[in-house]
């Protein structure tokens, strides 16, 4: 399969015909949306899952969220979560344009499981700010499973995508029409229309009229603990609240006057997450420690020590009171049967099934047995199954049996993550000939044998050695004419000291990414300490060298610095990655300086000139793929370079000020059968002009296209027809259409079709973006928060059904 697909790309002629040098007819722009097909890339999980909800009568009725992007629903018939942030779902001052945004709380109606509220902020690029403002916080109500929002009245100050410790919505058990919400800055507010329109309730912490409460969390009702008459209704008597603050506070008048109830015992200060079970107890986890504290109905405070520290969750059974489950830091597990008197250690670790249905996620030597996961809290339903929000591994569930469970046998826990994608996703790489590769936050990256089953294989390098698990990718590249040869750039760069030599991971592939073997420098101890994440690229070969491409290949890295935004002048290397060598061409640009780092000295380029924060999706380096040891380069506040010998000197080229500066998410790409020929965009924020660019000469020389609003993420892929230039793909929105979406052009962008909206209907911005070369029309596109999707197009269609 590779060898017919070099030997394609050598037949076509290298220069491929300009469009603008020859008599070209094309109809006009169309809109071929309809004959596109979008499905989900199917990787399962990722992400960091942070809360989730369970109806106590209807235990198939659920909901999770993760930090990135998405809230989901389970459907009970399709065994998969069905992602709600849609465009179809939310009203059209949402759709508008693409948003970020991370569900923060939940609430289900307990008197009607198809209601459902939900917190979130949404944010857009600055970039769009003034056309398409972002939202702030607000409420967001469906009253059909999940599957169209309404918005509430709400838009308060911060946001509540990174939240662990429970959920801040509660609808009252006893009348659906009271909804609590516990804002981050703003205090508690209430609705009484069931959650249509909110305000604000007074609650002054210092008694003085001059402490109002800033940091909600918390709203818990007490189902059993009787009813009042408020607000013209018949409500529930007894309401606990805990605060960022750290007080405990209860109403038991319906909400209306509130008193600390926690002063004075030993969980003041201090809650975290919080439930209250059917006998009427309210259960508060002391931050931080192994506590866990009960209050009863009749307002008696009481300590219970459980056997692990970092008590993160507590689920009490909803048809027995008595039994009790607890976890903590790293999956620690613990239950109770006597009402929190005893403990049964069942460890610090969850233990996973060996049949998972998501292949990645089944212990292995690079996922061992008992890896820790996030503290997202523990919910039971009626059936006794234990749910855990678990971080990467998605949704957690357990079905546990108290007579055969103990410390030696704990419960197993299986994976229920089918339809969940919150991966970050960062680049892609689609080798002729080859597998995708999807590069990741956190994981790394995953190759693709089949897009349509949970078969993804992890990077192969064991990231629980010395680590806790997590390395995350920035950028991916493939040799221009030995495709099946790549190189990755990923360390610990978020969880970690990315210089230490337990967090460097970038590697390189010699079989299209079946297998991964860290750079030679890494495990030699010769690799230099801030040369971690950031951008790489990899010249064309010598044809004497492409039988041996880990021993010969030219590549050059571009790092990235967390502790500055200065970053490290580029290196290169001429034997595949034994031997790192820093450009000496940056030693005198503006804000140059010298970094000590690990016993070395170091230059570093000028303020922002490099990648310098490693969750930029940006792409901004390539090799010329015809020529061997020629690179291009675009700094973000330092224009546009080129090397021609191998990245050891660099030049800026006269078209430098021709593009955008500050492209800090900008994509550079080359056409792969002519020297020279490349196109830019600037991408998805911050940059000084908006638009594509394209030089014929290297970057000597730029045109700005005209067209493009906004362009987001770009990429070339297989033309339309033999000989035919190669399709051109921009995510991003043209003048005088006010549809976003992906354009395609096929003609040397004289004019675009557009292909997509948004692909599935996700809200979310893109990242990286491929295009194959070996099937024209299929693409791979990545997003922030929604790991992948891929669209092909299909003959004789009506609008496809994706999900």
């Amino acid at each position: 399969m590779i060898k017919n697909s070099l030997l394609a790309l050598l037949i076509i002629p290298a220069a491929i015909v300009s469009a603008s040098l020859v008599n070209t007819t094309r109809s006009p722009a169309a809109d071929l949306s309809e004959r596109y097909a979008w499905k989900p890339v199917r990787i399962g999980a990722g992400g960091w899952m942070r809360g989730m909800a369970v109806d106590p009568q209807h235990p198939a009725v659920r909901y999770a969220r993760g930090d990135v992007d998405n809230l989901y629903r389970w459907d009970d018939v399709r065994k998969e979560w069905i992602p709600t942030k849609i465009a179809a779902a939310f009203p059209a001052s949402i759709a508008a344009a693409p948003v970020q945004a991370g569900c923060g709380a939940i609430a289900i109606d307990p008197l009607n499981p198809k209601v459902v509220l939900c917190a979130y902020t949404f944010n857009r690029s600055a970039d769009i700010s003034s056309q398409y403002p972002s939202l702030g916080l607000n409420v967001y109500r469906s009253a059909d499973g999940g599957r169209t929002f309404t918005a509430g009245s709400l838009s308060l100050k911060g946001s509540l995508e990174n939240e662990t410790f429970g959920e801040r919505l509660a609808i009252d058990p006893n009348n659906d029409k009271i909804a609590y919400f516990g804002s981050p800055q703003d205090g508690l507010w209430r609705s009484q229309d069931g959650g249509k329109t909110w305000a604000r309730v007074a609650i002054d912490l210092g008694g003085d009229g001059k402490t109002p409460l800033a940091d909600a969390r918390l709203p818990r009702f007490d189902a059993g603990g009787g009813k009042v008459n408020a607000f013209g209704m018949s409500v529930s008597r007894r309401i606990y609240l805990t605060t960022g603050p750290g007080s405990v506070l209860m109403s038991d008048d319906g909400g209306i006057q509130w008193r600390d109830i926690g002063a004075g015992a030993g969980i003041d200060r201090h809650p975290g997450f919080a439930t209250v079970d059917r006998d009427g107890n309210l259960w508060v986890a002391e931050d931080g420690s192994s506590r866990i504290w009960r209050r009863s109905r009749a307002g008696e405070w009481k300590s219970v020590e459980t056997h692990r520290g970092g008590v993160g969750g507590i689920a009490v059974d909803p048809k027995n009171a008595k039994r009790i489950f607890v976890n903590g830091w790293g999956g620690a597990l613990s239950r109770s049967t006597d009402g929190g008197e005893t403990w049964t250690d069942f460890g610090s670790g969850l233990k996973f099934s060996e049949t998972q249905p998501i292949q990645w996620l089944r212990p292995s030597a690079i996922r061992p047995q008992g890896h820790g996961i996030s503290d997202g809290g523990i919910y039971i339903d009626t059936n006794g199954t234990l749910w855990v929000p678990g971080a990467n591994d998605g949704i957690l569930a357990a079905h546990t049996n108290d007579a055969v469970d103990t410390a030696a046998s704990p419960p197993v826990w299986s994976s229920f993550s089918q339809g969940i994608e919150e991966m970050v996703g960062m680049e892609i790489a689609l080798p002729p000939g080859g597998k995708p590769i999807l590069t990741v936050e956190d994981e790394t990256l995953f190759t693709i044998d089949d897009p349509d089953k949970f078969t993804a294989k992890h990077f192969g390098v064991n990231l629980w050695d010395n680590n806790n698990g997590l390395s995350s990718s920035q950028d991916i590249a493939y040799c221009p004419n030995a495709p099946r040869f790549l190189a990755v750039t990923t360390d610990n760069f978020f969880a970690g000291n990315p210089q230490a030599a337990t967090a460097h991971y970038s590697s390189y592939s010699t079989d299209g990414g079946d297998t991964w073997t860290p750079f030679p420098s890494i495990t030699n101890g010769s690799h230099p300490c801030v040369l971690y994440d950031g951008l790489i690229a990899i010249s064309a070969l010598p044809e004497a060298d492409r039988a041996n491409p880990q021993e010969h290949a030219n590549l050059v890295w571009v790092p990235t610095n967390k502790y500055s935004m200065n970053s490290p002048a580029p290196f290169y290397t001429r034997d595949g990655g034994k031997t790192w060598t820093q450009t000496h061409s940056f030693d005198g640009a503006p804000g140059a300086s010298v970094f000590d780092a690990c016993g070395q000295k170091y230059q570093l380029m000028g303020w922002q000139w490099g990648s310098w924060i490693a969750a930029l999706q940006q792409h901004n380096l390539v090799a010329d793929p015809k020529t061997p040891g020629t690179f291009y380069l675009h700094l973000a506040a330092g224009g546009f370079w080129r090397s021609t010998d191998g990245g050891e000197t660099w030049t800026q080229t006269k078209g430098s000020g021709q593009v955008a500066g500050f492209a800090h998410h900008g994509r550079l790409a080359a056409n792969p059968f002519r020297s020279g020929d490349l196109w830019f965009v600037d991408g998805y924020e911050g940059a000084t002009e908006h638009g594509l660019w394209r030089s014929l000469d290297g970057g000597d020389s730029f045109k700005k296209l005209t067209g493009f609003e906004h362009c987001w993420a770009l990429t070339l892929g297989k033309s339309a027809r033999p000989g035919a230039y190669p399709a051109v793909y921009i995510y991003g929105k043209r003048s005088g259409n006010n549809r976003w979406g992906i354009f395609r052009s096929v003609d040397e962008g004289v004019s675009w079709d557009q292909i997509s909206g948004y692909p599935m209907g996700l809200l979310d911005v893109p990242a990286g973006m491929a295009a194959s070369w070996d099937r024209f029309g299929l693409i791979y596109l990545g997003f922030k928060g929604n790991s992948f999707a891929y669209g092909y197009p299909i003959k004789n269609a009506s609008k496809p059904t994706t999900r």
